[in-house]
């Protein structure tokens, strides 16, 4: 009886935790959309090219039948639209490397043809649709792998 209560407890605060997590998520794509909204009109030319921000260094098992047959790493970096604010990238750089684990464990558990760990394009195109779901599509212009170690 006990470790029920307990269960039910922990299961209330995730749904909390979770509920807060969405909730912050969207009110700041709220506030973007509102502050959007009451900008002035973008000029006609074009604006300053994006900036670059990098994520850092990302390490990821490759698992096989059950077992760690070895790791990748990734050092990765988003390009953010020009005219637009990097800080927006940088305030989810949380967010992003925990969509980014999710999404490469999800890549790296499938099996590639011709022993291949993981087909970079199609992790490069991923982890794009990630953070341009994460970051605003407006926002994330590129995504690109400075280094890879496999």
């Amino acid at each position: 009886m006990h470790r029920i209560r307990h269960a039910i407890v922990l299961v209330l605060l995730l749904a909390v935790c979770a509920s807060a997590y969405f909730q912050a998520g969207l009110g700041r794509a709220a506030a973007s959309a509102a502050a959007e909204s009451a900008a002035p009109a973008k000029p006609d030319y074009p604006g300053a090219p994006g900036v670059f921000v990098p994520l850092g260094m990302m390490t990821f098992p490759v698992i096989r039948e059950g077992r760690i047959r070895g790791r990748i790493s990734l050092d990765i970096i988003i390009e953010v639209a020009p005219d637009q604010d990097h800080r927006v990238v940088m305030d989810a750089m949380r967010r992003l490397q925990d969509a980014f684990n999710v999404e490469m464990n999800m890549l790296l558990g499938l099996d590639w043809p011709a022993s291949v760990t993981v087909d970079l394009e199609v992790a490069r195109s991923r982890l794009l649709q990630r953070a341009r779901r994460v970051a605003g599509r407006e926002v994330v212009a590129g995504l690109f792998f400075q280094w890879v170690q496999d």
